[in-house]
């Protein structure tokens, strides 16, 4: 079963390396991360389910050494993901007392739960049977508001913290960056510009994304719809998850089956005239 298990966390390393190069838009590529993280996590539970552990070695291995990277990436991409799009709601100087504040909660966690992460690194094994096995006295005696948040069939109390400090660590050396990147922007004298926000609805987004898909605007064509909707969507905050919905119901339109367009044409054409005339 370690092999198994040690050859989901490889597996799902090599797809998130690939994920790195492969998408330069950061929403997409963090929501990317995050949704092969899950899968990777519901495969990992299908196997426990499915094979369990042979004897408490193989389990703690599994729960000190596996379990924790696996999830890490599911809340390093996940956070990462929420950090970037909370960015466009921000002025430069509100952006930069956000990440101040993100950063101060990791170094708050990070310390609370510092015991943890020296016996973690210093390779301590004592405490291996209390932190690292499920059926372990002190994994069931965590706080009745933990109840909806940890399944102990799939992890353990000490496994999760271990795992949150992991993707902490990284978060925090991400923060750290970006704040550097903040600092080097009022240097230069160089304002943070928030991205403007789609205020059409949902269906005319989807029409116009259609139509610039089947026009091949992007990659000369080379470009599924649904990419192009992860990614527009995700720049300008908007759930694009359910587009083949709307694409059905402006493919059913009785009358004017590209209104969206037809009204950006005749204001494009409007505004046109309008400046010929000033200028005449």
């Amino acid at each position: 079963m370690t092999n198994l298990f040690t050859q989901l966390q490889e597996e799902l390393d090599q797809q998130l390396a690939i994920l790195e190069k492969k998408y330069p838009n950061l929403l997409e590529r963090y929501k990317t991360g995050a949704g092969i993280a899950s899968k990777t996590i519901a495969s990992m539970k299908e196997l426990i389910t499915a094979a369990g552990f042979r004897n408490d070695e193989e389990e703690i291995f599994f729960f000190k050494h596996i379990h924790p990277k696996i999830l890490s990436r599911k809340i390093y991409y996940s956070r990462l993901f929420q950090i970037e799009a909370d960015k466009i709601r921000y002025s430069r100087d509100a952006y930069k007392r956000f990440l101040d504040q993100e950063l101060e909660h990791l170094s708050a966690f990070i310390e609370t739960h510092s015991l943890l992460s020296l016996y973690y690194n210093q390779e301590s094994t004592d405490k291996d049977k209390e932190y690292f096995l499920r059926n372990s006295q002190y994994n069931n005696e965590y706080p009745d508001d933990l109840d909806d948040m940890l399944d102990v069939r799939y992890c353990t109390l000490a496994s999760v913290k271990l795992a949150e400090l992991i993707a902490n660590e990284d978060i925090r050396e991400y923060l750290m960056k970006k704040i550097q990147e903040v600092y080097e922007q009022i240097k230069r004298g160089e304002t943070l510009k928030p991205k403007p926000q789609w205020t059409m609805t949902k269906a005319d987004l989807v029409e116009l994304i259609y139509a610039l898909g089947v026009g091949k605007c992007f990659n000369n064509g080379d470009v599924e719809l649904k990419q192009l909707f992860d990614a527009l969507g995700d720049y300008w905050g908007v759930d694009l998850s359910h587009a083949h919905t709307y694409m059905r119901d402006i493919r059913e339109r009785k009358k004017d089956k590209t209104s969206f367009l037809s009204y950006l044409l005749e204001s494009l054409r409007g505004e046109i005239e309008k400046d010929e005339e000033a200028e005449g």
